[in-house]
């Protein structure tokens, strides 16, 4: 599908919503490619890695993709009063 191409787009959800055995097709392929590259087994180790970079400055990990905002941080202390969520009282 060409990309930003909004009647390309309009077609393909028609060609899918008019076709239930190719809806099903998809999105068992999509259960497999989610399953095959995003178990649970990675997301700790990517969890754990940044968890483990916060006292080193080390952003990545060995096959963790890198995640904006995982750079250390000091964590600035909540004023007295404030709500923890940061939200409005």
């Amino acid at each position: 599908m060409p990309p930003r191409d909004p009647v390309a787009l309009a077609a393909a959800v028609a060609r899918v919503a008019a076709d239930p055995a190719l809806a099903t097709a998809l999105g068992a392929a999509g259960r497999r490619h989610v399953l095959a590259g995003y178990g649970s087994d990675r997301g700790a180790a990517a969890l754990l890695g940044l968890v483990s970079a916060r006292g080193t400055g080390a952003a990545r990990t060995a096959g963790a993709a890198p995640v904006r905002g995982a750079a250390p941080t000091r964590a600035r202390p909540r004023p007295v009063g404030a709500p923890a969520d940061g939200g409005p009282r």
